[in-house]
């Protein structure tokens, strides 16, 4: 069943042309490719990211009807700017926002030339890590789910 689940949710959105799964004995892991550009991206902010998804996705997070443990894996570099990140890669423009209003998002499933997915996304240097661990969800192809607005039934947990 874990491994139907994966599957399905690979094919299920364009998120997921970047971010690998694989699945083996109801466990599920998620390898996520981030790249890192921007005025307010830093080893430490890079860090920061690591530690919101491990503190927030990777202690309870299970898929699936069998509710079958799931992990996500960050594999991440450092460029110059989005051109420069590998095809394979999502890019994140970080921005140095200390003591500024700013609106994080992540820009899903927009086609460029080729076919390929573009896939951008801007984010605070500022930004809590429960903000950073939504942003990384979009990556799993999960939409926007607050709390005036239950559309969503997701079957991953957290």
């Amino acid at each position: 069943m874990a491994f139907a689940w994966a599957l399905l949710l690979l094919f299920s959105a364009s998120a997921f042309a970047l971010t690998s799964v694989s699945s083996e004995n109801c466990s599920v892991v998620y390898t996520i490719r981030l790249a890192f550009t921007g005025n307010g991206s830093s080893p430490e902010f890079i860090q920061r990211v690591r530690d919101a998804v491990n503190d927030e996705w990777n202690k309870n997070f299970t898929c699936g009807d069998c509710a079958c443990k799931a992990r996500i894996e960050l594999d991440t570099i450092s460029v110059a700017n989005c051109a420069a990140a590998p095809p394979n890669f999502h890019c994140v423009n970080v921005v140095n926002t200390s003591g500024i209003d700013h609106r994080s998002w992540v820009r899903m499933g927009r086609w460029g030339a080729g076919g390929l997915p573009t896939n951008r996304a801007n984010w605070s240097s500022s930004d809590s890590n429960k903000v950073i661990a939504h942003e990384v969800g979009h990556y799993l192809g999960l939409d926007d789910e607050y709390e005036h607005t239950r559309s969503y039934a997701a079957q991953c947990l957290i």
